[in-house]
């Protein structure tokens, strides 16, 4: 049974029938596409409005037959309606959509719908007769079909009768440019249709003419539709979509662009403020256009966006052949709206100034672009003056020029989240509002499986660009994790810019993504540790950030595979080389007693004996090894030997000299913990190059540990020798730098003798104080200063003394006990005749090489000598203080009389000092 078709192109009855494209064979290059897709944007021409209607007195009748009815006759005689009516109703109940009563056998109204398939159109002559009246809403909508081949696609046949409501429904397809309903002879009251646009409303009629007379109706679909209802009679609708085919431009070019991500840029006829950038308020060819385009990317997977464009030219002023001033400076020549001519292009941008969705909603702005983005061939900035210009003020200096336009940006879906990354990653919070935004529409809608694909997206993105903000890469991990993606995390692990704040995030991925699968990338990540503190302390916090999300139903083989990959981490570091601190002592004393002493023999100690030289690092593991032996977790015995071990080492290595330069360290604070105070190596994530351990002396309270710990052991022999060791030390350093050492040393051993009540009277420990107390004073505060001979016999002068004004200045400055010094600026033999009469000793002479004539500078011995030993003495009070104050009277025995005195620094017996003894 022939049935017509439900589809009628708008081409040419004589074009050949358009072959199937085959994009595995089509080779596409940009220009190519440009080229297309301006051909296609420039044929749409308008002029016309957004609704039409016409009715027909001549008209073709369309040959309806309904399936279970057969053939229905027009106009529509009132049994044949009655029918159409039963047969829609049928319809409705097979597939579940009839509502005709309110549930109490009332009939609200009568109406229905048949879809193609339900009815047929059998008269040939109908789909010619059709494609006229498209021609002519094409014409009246101001729309020229072209290379678009709008066509017609039948969608239902509709009947109306009886309604007390208004409705409002037109089915929209994707491409649908706008609808055509065709209103059959049908005898009926009312159904008029109100279309509303932009503040505009028009009404159609269908009744007046409905008895003979045929009708439609056309619109764009992005107007708003009222059909008033039908009070009398029966109105028979047809109704069609106005589609335009994926055979536009796009359709070759989807495979293309998504295999090379090129955006396109299409420049717009009119420049809209930011205002009114977006889609509803474009005007004319410019609304068509972006309609047109939106139904064609959303068949062929493309992303549309509005965008303001900024294209600048920047050079020198040309200057022209003739210019005068007015009295404000300003160019004569110029009129207003006119630029200045660049002599010369040094540079040229173009930029999206702003991007928006058709909505308006801004999605990024300041985006660099090429010319070669944009589609049209002929677009030129030259055909017209400058928007704006930034004059250099002055005729050669450098100018800008501005054009501004209004943009359509084609993106491909896929390349979309990249476009936008690229655009927002350079702003200050672009990236981090954007995973705000995505996560704030998430909660709102968690089941949008668009946005959850666009926050992967992003994430993904982040996590190759590695940020520097690490709340951003933290998020994107989260994400990752979230999604079970292992490729991503194992990605963030591998990457040596890792923040340690993220690989601390890493146990609890954990539960949700199995180990084995970035058990590689958690192994480099702490491979990419340069400090042994910073692995250490990774690997902890990995393991018990897992544990805290730890659930009655996890798996305890996932905690102990993490535990044997932890183990195997630590074994590892240990023969790398990794850089120590002073608090990773007491990490590897935590090791040694959570795994037990064969690690501490195998693999803890020869590292520790391989950084001897770093001696706060091994002070503060011989700290950890004492105090763990101690408390018991670990065998006395073992301690012993380990200590025995260590502190052979010590004394064939010790030095209180560092080496110099010495390594920058970054202080710790311990003012909470009672350990010993150590500087400590500063962490970081960064690889580390391999560098030659440094020689770090020992500070003087260590030895004094040293000493109390062999006490503990009852080592009488290694306590002679630390106490040997250190005074030859300090016998060897530089008086003017053992003070703090040797004090410290003296300071602390005093403790240790007294805490481990060892006798204060013992003649070892007594001679070994006053010895160090007396080298300590020697350095801290110097021998006394010795007195200058000084002669008062002036030599006489030689010129006649009534008028060597000279010499009698000179002379009141030696006669003056309270002036120190004497200058005198004059020629070279001015200056001969006062050297001449100066005594033959107690003055110093200088000769200042400044400007012309020089200056002779004399300085009186005896005052100078004054002054540094009035210093002496109050450094003499000051260390004999600070020596009673530390409680050396009963440890310096007889001799510490003598000490507060200071004799061991005194020339002689000084008259009218200071009792140093008070």
């Amino acid at each position: 049974m022939a049935t017509g078709s439900n589809i009628i192109d708008l081409g040419s009855e004589s074009e050949p029938e358009e072959q199937e494209n085959d994009e595995s064979d089509s080779v596409l290059e940009v220009g190519s596409l440009k080229e297309q897709l301006d051909d296609c944007l420039s044929s749409i021409k308008t002029g016309g409005t957004f609704a039409s209607s016409h009715s027909q007195s001549a008209f073709v009748n369309p040959g309806l037959f309904i399936e279970g009815i057969g053939k229905i006759g027009l106009p529509l005689a009132e049994r044949d309606a009655e029918k159409i009516i039963e047969s829609c109703q049928l319809a409705a109940l097979r597939n579940g959509s009839a509502k005709t009563s309110n549930g109490r056998g009332t009939i609200l109204y009568r109406r229905g719908e048949l879809d193609p398939g339900q009815f047929y159109l059998r008269n040939p002559a109908w789909e010619a007769y059709v494609r006229v009246i498209v021609k002519e809403v094409v014409d009246e909508l101001g729309i020229t079909g072209g290379s678009l081949g709008i066509r017609a696609e039948l969608t239902k046949l509709q009947i109306h009768v009886d309604e007390n409501n208004i409705r409002s429904e037109f089915v929209e397809v994707v491409g649908n440019i706008g609808s055509l309903t065709i209103c059959l002879p049908s005898t009926h009251v009312g159904g008029q249709v109100r279309i509303s646009h932009d503040g505009q409303t028009k009404s159609f009629h269908t009744a007046g003419t409905s008895d003979y007379c045929q009708s439609y109706v056309a619109r764009y679909s992005d107007v708003t539709c009222e059909v008033e209802p039908v009070t009398s009679g029966y109105q028979l609708l047809l109704v069609y979509n106005l589609v335009q085919p994926n055979t536009s431009a796009l359709a070759p070019a989807s495979r293309f662009l998504r295999e090379n991500p090129n955006i396109l840029v299409y420049m717009l006829d009119n420049l809209y403020k930011d205002e009114l950038l977006k889609a509803s308020a474009l005007l004319g060819l410019d609304r068509v256009r972006v309609n047109v385009l939106s139904k064609a990317c959303a068949a062929e997977g493309f992303c549309l966006y509005l965008a303001s464009l900024q294209h600048s030219k920047s050079g020198p002023t040309e200057e022209p052949e003739y210019y005068r001033y007015d009295r404000y400076g300003q160019d004569y020549d110029l009129d207003d709206g006119e630029h200045h001519t660049l002599s010369d292009v040094d540079e040229e941008a173009i930029s999206l100034e702003r991007v928006v969705e058709l909505e308006g909603r801004e999605i990024t702005r300041t985006f660099h672009i090429d010319l070669e983005d944009v589609v049209q061939d002929d677009f030129n900035i030259e055909d017209r003056e400058p928007d704006e210009e930034d004059y250099g003020g002055d005729y050669g200096g450098n100018t800008t020029h501005y054009w501004r336009y209004t943009a359509i940006v084609l993106i491909p879906s896929e390349h979309r989240i990249g476009f936008l990354y690229d655009a927002v990653k350079t702003t200050s919070d672009g990236i981090t509002d954007w995973l705000r935004r995505l996560q704030k529409d998430i909660q709102k809608d968690p089941s949008n499986l668009d946005l959850q694909e666009e926050l992967l997206r992003l994430s993904e993105l982040i996590i190759d660009h590695m940020p520097t903000r690490s709340n951003e890469l933290g998020t994107a991990v989260d994400v990752a994790i979230s999604h079970k993606r292992a490729d991503l995390v194992e990605r963030v692990l591998r990457d040596p810019r890792l923040p340690i704040t993220t690989l601390n995030m890493i146990g609890g991925a954990l539960h949700k993504i199995e180990i084995a699968s970035i058990e590689r990338g958690m192994s480099k990540a702490i491979s990419n540790l340069n400090t042994f503190y910073g692995a250490y302390t990774a690997l902890n916090r990995i393991v018990s950030s897992y544990k805290e999300g730890l659930r009655p139903d996890s798996s305890p083989s996932v905690l102990a595979a993490l535990a044997a990959w932890r183990r195997g981490e630590i074994e590892t570091m240990m023969t790398s080389n990794k850089m120590l601190g002073a608090d990773d002592g007491w990490n590897l004393i935590e090791i040694a007693i959570e795994y037990g002493n064969d690690l501490l023999f195998r693999k803890i100690l020869p590292l520790t004996k391989n950084n001897i030289s770093d001696k706060a690092f091994v002070m503060q593991f011989v700290h950890g090894l004492i105090e763990a032996g101690q408390e018991r977790k670990l065998d006395k015995a073992v301690v012993e030997n380990v200590f025995r071990d260590l502190l052979e080492d010590l004394i064939a290595t010790f030095t209180l000299k560092d080496d110099k330069p010495s390594n920058k360290r970054q202080k710790v604070d311990n003012s909470t913990s009672s350990r010993p105070s150590y500087p400590q190596t500063t962490h970081s994530s960064s690889v580390r190059t391999a560098q030659p351990a440094k020689v770090v002396a020992l500070r003087g309270t260590d030895m004094a540990y040293l000493f109390g710990y062999c006490d503990d052991f009852g080592w009488h022999i290694e306590k002679e020798t630390i106490l040997d060791r250190f005074k030859r030390e300090a016998d060897a350093l530089d008086p003017s730098q053992s003070g703090t050492t040797i004090i410290r040393f003296l300071e602390q051993l005093l403790d240790v003798l007294i805490q481990r009540n060892i006798p204060l009277s013992s003649q070892r420990y007594q001679r070994c104080f006053q010895s160090l107390t007396s080298l300590y004073i020697r350095g801290h505060v110097g021998m006394e200063p010795a007195r200058p001979r000084i002669s008062n016999s002036i030599r006489p002068c030689d010129r006649q003394r009534d008028i060597c004004v000279v010499c009698k200045d000179f002379e009141k400055f030696l006669a003056d006990t309270t002036r120190a010094s004497y200058k005198f600026t004059g020629k070279e033999s001015l200056r001969n005749h006062l050297q001449k009469r100066l005594p033959s000793y107690g003055y110093k002479i200088d000769t200042l090489r400044r400007g012309s004539p020089y200056t002779l500078v004399v300085t009186k011995l005896e005052v100078e000598w004054m002054n540094e030993h009035n210093q002496w003495k109050k450094r003499c009070n000051k260390t004999a203080g600070e020596i009673r104050d530390m409680g050396f009277e009963q440890i310096l025995g007889p001799k510490f009389y003598d000490v507060m005195a200071m004799k061991d620094v005194q020339l002689r017996s000084i008259e009218n000092e200071v009792d140093m003894l008070q």
